[in-house]
């Protein structure tokens, strides 16, 4: 089953610190070489860039977070950039990963579950 995400991010406005989310399309993946098994949204303006990151099946925390961390890296280009990691499950290694992220990029997971309304 194919998850809906932008519809599921707009429905849960008050969990973001913005709105009106762009999905990054599949050319912009490979062009910028992110893992093309996650899902990738954007908003924010020059000051303050914010990006999802967001895992509907069982992923590698390795890939999930370097996926992430990509992901701020080319959104931000210098600017602030908070990156939210959105899955089902996470580990206290990869939280503990998420707090150690410094500098201009801030990493905040969000669980997500299907079965749950609102699912975030």
């Amino acid at each position: 089953m194919e998850v809906k995400w932008k519809d599921i991010f707009s429905n849960n406005k008050n969990l973001f610190i913005v709105s009106d989310w762009e999905e990054c399309n599949e050319d912009k993946k490979q062009a910028w070489h992110l893992p093309t098994k996650y899902d990738y949204f954007s908003a924010g303006d020059m000051n303050l860039r914010v990006g999802i990151v967001a895992s509907g099946d069982v992923y590698r925390e390795e890939e999930f977070l370097l996926a992430g961390v990509l992901w701020g890296s080319r959104l931000g280009n210098g600017a602030r950039t908070v990156v939210y990691f959105v899955a089902s499950d996470f580990s206290s290694v990869f939280l503990r990963a998420l707090a150690e992220l410094g500098g201009k990029l801030t990493g905040k997971a969000i669980y997500w579950r299907e079965k749950l309304t609102p699912s975030l």
